[in-house]
Formats: structure tokens, C-alpha cells, sequence
């Protein structure tokens, strides 16, 4: 007896992923995706963490600026409050006052005093001798000063260029009695403050930031980084100026944020002055504020290859030993679906060579 013989054809598609493909994929995900979610986790908990950080870094160094030149201001201005006092005492003479006044003048805090009248026409200056030239205070004080000075403690002038002194402001204070009203002007020099700037920005900040003295028409008045010292310079290209009204420092503003300026994205903020029309204003650059998130990315995508990589190697090898088995079970079936016959006997794969020859066994003898 013959029997036909026949190809053999597969009864299903032949799919697209193998088995071993499939389980290497499955591998790799499962040792891939809890890494990533992990590190995205701890990543936005070191930049939340981070910006706070650097939030109350800027705030610190912002508050001892401010403090410092506020009391700069303040010590200078109670200097020239005591040579108003002076000017006023009716119990002394008037060349006993003045004579004190000349005492008074040439140290740190008042360099030079210009007397005024009541409508702000300049009187005299008290300077002392051998001091080189004469500061150039104003031959008339003005208006606004000279109300501001009648409302408060104490009024401060824009700053202005002096030659070599650099820039300068005046603070004018009035003094009044029953029958006569005098202004006193002090020249108010920001060199301490220009130290403290350097100091504190070498110290806090490092390389890179932005830490100056501005006022209301956002003219530098002290620049850590010196670059705009005894200059007319703006510091209007600030990235957190933009969008600040200059009128908002008079009023008082703090803000923290991050900006863009022309070199890179830098993180912010300003704090105004109480009591002076200024604020202060420090920048550091955001790849320095946030250089450990930088880190941490580069050590995840380190990790998440190596998982990639032993789960290539650990999928490919699990993936063979669990799918051999199992095509050789499938290469069977496909055999016993397609009915192949050899020799008028059933066919096996080699892999089930027992079955086949117990199968053998149980075919009826030809007697004959």
C-alpha cells in the first residue's frame, strides 16, 4: 500500500512577534519602566526641593544687602540728623555751631555738608581743609527732596556722576525751629556696599550670577561683578526686570522666578529697599542652580541602558528555554493536524521518538 505523500502546510498564520521575541520585550519592560518612573519621581522631588533651596538662598543674600545698605543709609542719615540738631541750638553761638559742624565733617560718614534755606537755595558748604576738590553738590535742592525730607526722616537723591568719586547720591535732612528752616545735604557714597556685593557674591553665588544695587530708573548703582561700578549702566536687561515697573521698587516688591537674558535661563529674584527708592536684584544661572538634576538624568539613562542590557541578555536566554519546548510541541501538533504519513505509519518529530515507537508497537502483525 502506497500512501500519497503530502507538504506540509501550516493550518495559522505565521505571527508577526515569535514567542522568544515576545518575552524578550516583556523582560525588558518589566525591568525598564519601574527604573524610569522611579527616577522621574526622584527627579521632580530634587527640583522642588532644588528651587526651594535656591529660593531661599537668593531671599538670604537679598535680606543681607538690603540690611546692610539700609543701614548704611540709615547711620549716615542719623549723622547728618545730629548736624541739624547742632545747627539748631540757639544756646550756642553761631561760629560755635558751625565750628562744631566743621568737626563733624571728613570722616566716612559725612564727607562734605552743603547748608540750604527754606526754598533750597544753597548757603554754604562745610568741608575740611586739605579735603582736594569740592564735592559738587547742588547749587539748589529740590522740590520733591525737600518735601520728602519734611514728611519723613530723611530724603535720598538720585545718584549721579562726580567725576573720580563716581557715582553719588545726597541725603537731606530738614532743620526747623520757631523762626528759621534749613535743609543740610550729605554726599552718600556706595563703596561699602559695592565691597559687600563683591563678598557675598563670590561667597554665595559663584560663578556666573548677577547681584546689584539698582534704583528707580534701574541704573546700577553697585555690581558685584564690577563691571558696571562708577558707570551709567542699565541693568534693565535682567531677565526678572522684565515686565517691572520701575514705580513698583518705590512701592516695595519681592519676586523670585525664572528668567531668559541673552546668555542663558537664568533664576531670579529682587527685594526693594525699605525706605529708599532702590531694590536689589540677583540672578545665578539655572544649569548651576539645578546642576544635580543634570547628574541624576545622566546617572538614570546609565542605569535604565544596563537594565536594557541585562534584560536583553536575560530575556533572549529565558525566552529560548521556555519556547523550545513548546515550538517543538507545536511542530508535533502541526504534524498530527496535517495527517503526515510515512511509510504507512505515523509520523513523528525525532524530539518524540518513544511516542513513535510505542505507537509502532501497537500496529496489528501480518500473519500471512
Amino acid at each position: 500500500m502506497s500512501v500519497n505523500k503530502r507538504n506540509h502546510t501550516a493550518l495559522l498564520p505565521k505571527p508577526r512577534w515569535t514567542f522568544r521575541v515576545k518575552l524578550t520585550i516583556l523582560a525588558i519592560a518589566l525591568s525598564i519602566i519601574p527604573v524610569v518612573i522611579v527616577g522621574f519621581i526622584a527627579i521632580n522631588v530634587n527640583q522642588r526641593a532644588l528651587s526651594e533651596a535656591n529660593k531661599e538662598l537668593l531671599f538670604s543674600v537679598l535680606d543681607r544687602i538690603a540690611s546692610h545698605t539700609s543701614d548704611e543709609v540709615s547711620h549716615d542719615a542719623e549723622a547728618l540728623s545730629v548736624a541739624a540738631a547742632t545747627l539748631l541750638d540757639q544756646e550756642l553761638p553761631l561760629d560755635d555751631r558751625l565750628s562744631l559742624l566743621k568737626g563733624m565733617v571728613g570722616g566716612r560718614r559725612l564727607p562734605a555738608i552743603a547748608v540750604y534755606d527754606e526754598s533750597g537755595t544753597w548757603i554754604d558748604t562745610i568741608r575740611p581743609r586739605n579735603s582736594g576738590p569740592p564735592l559738587s553738590l547742588p547749587k539748589v535742592l529740590d522740590i520733591e527732596l525737600r518735601q520728602q525730607a519734611s514728611k519723613r526722616a530723611f530724603a535720598i537723591s538720585a545718584a549721579t556722576m562726580h567725576g573720580e568719586k563716581g557715582l553719588l547720591s545726597n541725603i537731606v535732612v530738614r532743620a526747623q525751629d520757631e523762626d528759621t528752616t534749613w535743609y543740610l545735604a550729605s554726599p552718600f557714597s556706595f563703596s561699602d556696599i559695592q565691597d559687600d556685593l563683591q563678598k557675598v557674591g563670590q561667597q554665595r553665588l559663584g560663578q556666573g550670577h548677577s547681584l546689584v544695587l539698582i534704583d528707580m530708573s534701574f541704573l546700577v548703582l553697585a555690581d558685584s561683578q564690577v563691571e558696571s561700578v562708577n558707570t551709567t549702566a542699565s541693568a534693565s536687561s535682567l531677565g526678572i526686570l522684565k515686565g517691572i515697573a520701575p514705580t513698583a521698587i518705590d512701592k516695595g516688591i519681592l519676586l523670585f522666578g525664572e528668567s531668559d537674558n541673552s546668555h542663558s535661563q537664568m533664576l531670579g529674584a529682587l527685594r526693594s529697599l525699605d525706605g529708599v527708592p532702590w531694590a536689589v536684584v540677583a540672578e545665578i544661572p539655572r544649569s548651576i542652580a539645578f546642576r544635580s538634576i543634570a547628574q541624576i538624568r545622566w546617572v538614570l539613562s546609565i542605569v535604565v541602558a544596563l537594565a536594557a542590557l541585562m534584560a536583553i541578555v536575560v530575556g533572549v536566554l529565558m525566552a529560548k528555554r521556555i519556547s523550545s519546548p513548546l515550538q517543538a510541541l507545536v511542530r508535533f501538533a502541526g504534524d498530527l493536524a496535517t495527517r503526515r504519513l510515512t511509510n504507512g505509519s505515523l509520523w513523528t518529530p525525532t524530539t518524540s521518538s518513544a511516542f513513535s515507537d510505542k505507537r509502532s508497537a501497537m500496529q496489528p502483525k501480518n500473519w500471512n
